[in-house]
């Protein structure tokens, strides 16, 4: 069964160049019209293993685990019912990314262990999103082992928990 996947970055409403973030005001009606059609979330490993999978499902993901989605969509998403999947860069937990500052000079922080764990207890599922978040089409084999591997025995070991899902940084 199709199932939509809306997918996220940072939930702000500071403006960038770009399209990876949304206004909390609008990230909130869209969150409301799922609710008042019905529909309630699934995380993606229950629609792989096919858990409670019907056609008023929406699977929220957010990629990068930038602190706007801590601050700014858990509240939104509570009130409403809903959880998400967040995909966490192991190396930039608690830091600023590095890899679209260029755009308008602006770096953006990402969550830290505390928060993911928060995310995580209420119901969240996290995946990995890489170590370095590279282009993994132009690593080596053994880079490419490196940054899947390792994010994700890194999360499990931070979370006491499997990690059961992968995001390709940059859709690659």
């Amino acid at each position: 069964m199709f199932v939509p996947i809306l997918a996220y970055h940072k939930i702000q409403n500071k403006f960038e160049f770009g399209v990876s973030y949304t206004r909390p005001k609008q990230f909130e009606r869209q969150i409301q019209y799922l609710a008042n059609h019905g529909f309630s979330s699934l995380s993606i490993a229950d629609y792989i293993n096919g858990i409670d999978v019907n056609e008023k499902k929406v699977i929220i993901t957010f990629d990068d685990a930038y602190t706007s989605v801590y601050e700014n969509a858990l509240p939104v998403l509570e009130k409403y019912n809903f959880t998400a999947s967040i995909f966490v860069i192991t190396k930039f937990v608690g830091k600023y990314n590095n890899w679209d500052y260029h755009l308008n000079n602006h770096r953006t922080e990402h969550c830290n262990w505390s928060e993911i764990r928060e995310l995580a207890s209420k119901g969240w599922e996290i995946g990995s999103h890489t170590v370095s978040h590279p282009n993994l089409t132009t690593l080596s084999q053994k880079n490419l082992w490196y940054e899947l591997r390792y994010s994700k025995d890194i999360l499990e070991n931070h979370l006491n928990r499997k990690i059961h899902t992968f995001s390709y940084p940059f859709g690659s």
